[in-house]
Formats: structure tokens, sequence, C-alpha cells
């Protein structure tokens, strides 16, 4: 691996924790932010639930101040009827209001009823001789008059020990009109249902009657809960659920809210931050990669052009780097200073070599004249002896 390289990578090491934890941020404020969606979403069914609690109580109350009154208790049929009428007439939330005997056979109610009618096999009349308590039945239809329904019942004995059913049914119009005039953020859709998710209260009327869509068929739950789905055009949404287990027994509350401005607002801001991140990091490479190109690499490699050409013997080559401050430009200096010296040395020794040559070559002439001397010499010694002979 090249020094560039080690480099890159100790910059990119160094990163590493920034990026680190700045992804963390930005997926720890998405988690609370999607936290505060789902608190939201809960909270706004609660409000929801605790307003129809309040119908229900009010109900519940009505009843109980019925059943408290003499020409009840004592069963006088006319005044009964009559006084039933006028209770209807007064709140616009009652449909109807019946009291029926142990057998199912309405006794008495603000309309006349159908010739063998019974609330025999009605849930709410069912479940209200079983608990021997105040109940919320399931949305039906009336048979007399064949309008939408919410019933609610509370059993008593009369003075004379007979065990009665008196049963309000809440008028399904009413409340989707009260329901709807609660305050809940624009683009909220609202959902009221019975135990068997039949829908009670809804966004369009035509709804009513019928199953939760497929969308919401998650609220289905015995717990508090909340919820992500996307509709068919792809928008969020987040639903609070209150179930029909918690009070008022029996009605589950939906709150659908879509996906507000400022939660798109915000997953905008989080993809800006991780863009902006990740443009940051690649403007940073790209800079450590030229700043290292210019300040490490390309001196480096005019270091290794010149020691090369040193090793051929060109010694008056130097590497003259512009920086003399760095430590690669003091680095290159020092081989600067090193290459002068080393030609100094080569110039001395060139110098002396030819200085040895030149004495080399005046000795040999001096030895040749002396030879070509000593040669006569014993020539003419030769000549002397031979004359002498």
């Amino acid at each position: 691996m090249s020094l560039a390289a080690r480099i890159l990578l100790l910059i990119a090491l160094a990163m590493a924790p920034v990026m680190v934890a700045q992804v963390y941020t930005q997926v720890e404020l998405q988690f609370a932010r999607e936290a505060d969606d789902r608190s939201d979403a809960i909270r706004y069914a609660r409000l929801v639930s605790s307003d129809a609690l309040r119908v229900v109580e009010g109900m519940k109350g009505i009843m109980t101040a019925v059943r408290e009154t003499p020409f009840v208790r004592a069963f006088d049929e006319a005044q009964c009827r009559d006084y039933l009428a006028n209770l209807a007439r007064r709140y616009p939330q009652i449909f109807n209001i019946t009291l029926i005997d142990e057998s199912g056979q309405p006794i008495c109610a603000n309309t006349p009823s159908a010739p063998n009618a019974t609330a025999r096999d009605r849930l709410y009349f069912q479940e209200a001789l079983r608990t021997e308590d105040f109940v919320i039945g399931d949305y039906i239809v009336g048979r007399t008059i064949p309008q939408p329904q919410l019933p609610v019942a509370l059993p008593f004995r009369d003075d004379a020990g007979r065990r009665l059913v008196l049963s309000i049914g809440i008028d399904v119009d009413w409340l989707q009109r009260h329901f709807h005039e609660l305050d809940l953020p624009p683009g909220a859709a609202l959902w009221l249902t019975d135990r068997k998710g039949i829908v009670v209260v809804a966004p369009s009327a035509s709804s009513i009657g019928f199953p939760l869509p497929a969308d919401l068929q998650a609220s289905r739950t015995t717990q508090e809960a909340a919820f992500r789905y996307q509709d068919t055009n792809g928008n969020p949404h987040m639903v609070g659920v209150v179930p029909a287990v918690a009070p008022p027994i029996g009605l589950s509350v939906v709150v659908d809210l879509q996906q507000q401005p400022l939660s798109l607002l915000a997953a905008a801001e989080v993809r800006r931050d991780l863009i902006v991140l990740a443009v940051a990091i690649l403007a940073a490479i790209v800079l450590a990669t030229v700043g290292t190109w210019r300040l490490v690499s390309r001196p480096l490699q005019r270091l290794t052009a010149a020691a090369r050409q040193w090793t051929a013997g060109a010694y008056d080559v130097r590497v003259n780097l512009p920086d003399r401050s760095s430590e690669v430009g003091r680095l290159g200096a020092a081989f600067d200073q090193m290459a002068d010296a080393i030609q100094t040395n080569q110039r001395a020794l060139q110098q002396a070599n030819e200085t040895l040559e030149q004495r080399v070559l005046a000795r040999t002439v001096e030895l040749s004249a002396a030879n070509r001397q000593l040669e006569a010499e014993m020539a003419e010694r030769q000549a002397a002896e031979a004359a002498l002979r």
C-alpha cells in the first residue's frame, strides 16, 4: 500500500467516529419523531374514548333515573310510556327507549313495538341479564323501525322483584354528527366500532354498519396501540387505537392521522442532513486526495526520481522542493545537501585521480629516460670492452 493510500486510510479512520455519531444521531431523531407520532395518535384516541365514555355515562345516568321512577318500579304502563316518550323528545341522541321483561318482551317504550317483537336474541339483552350490570351492545338495525342504533342496557328489579332490562338505542346519525364536531387535527379520520369490529362512526356514513377497511384491521387489538400504514396513494398514516376492552367497554376508538407536514418536513430534514453529510465526506476525501498528492505524493515522486538519477551517476540533479518548511520539504533539502556533498567528494576524487595520473605519467617519462640512458651507457661499456680485446 502506498504512503498516499495509507494517509487517506488514516483520514477515513479519523472521520469514521464522526460519521457514525452523525448517523446515530439522525437515527435517534427519527425514532424520537416516530415515538412522538405514535404518542399523539394514542392521545387523540384517548380523548375520543373519553368523550364516548361521557356519552355512554350520560345514557347510563338517564336509565338510572328512569328505573327509580315510581311508575316504572310499580309499572304503570300509561305513565311509563308517556315518560319515555318525553325523554326521547328531550334528548336527540335517544332514538328509542324500551323497558323489557325477563322473557325479552317489550312492555313499555317511547314508540309502539311490532307484534311479537322480542329482544331475546339481542346481545345487549343477553349480556345485561348475564352480568346484571350496565352493558354496551353491538351495532343493530331496529326491527320495528329499521334505523341504525347503538344499544345500551341496564338491568334491575322492580318493586315486585321482576327482572327487567331498560334499553336505549342511541341514534347512530347523532353519534356521527357529535363525533365529527370534535377538535381533531386536519385530515384526521375517526372510527368507532363495536366489539365485533362493525363500524358505528366513520368519516363517511356509507361505511357505517360494515367492517373496518383492510388498512385498519390491525386495530382489532386488546391493548392500546399505534401503527403506521400507507394508503393507495403512498401517503403515510399513523393510527391510534383504544380497544373495546377499555372503558367504555364495547366501543373501540380508532383515530387515523394522515402524516402531518411537520413530520414530512422532519423526514426531509433527516434526508437533507444525511445528504449534506455524504457530500461533506466526499468533499473531504477529494480534498484529502488532492492535498496528499500535492504535499506528499508528488514531492516523494521527485525524491524517488532524483535518487534514481543519482544511482545512474547524475549527481548534479537536485530535488529542489519549493516548500522547505514541511517534513517532506526538509527531507528534500537534506537529499539536496547529500547530493552536494557527494558531488563535491566526486569532484575531489576526480581531481585526485587526475593528479595521480599526471604524476604516474611524469614518473614513467623519467623512468623511460633513465632506462634509455642506462641502455646507452651499457652499449658504450660493451663497445669499450670489445675494443680492449
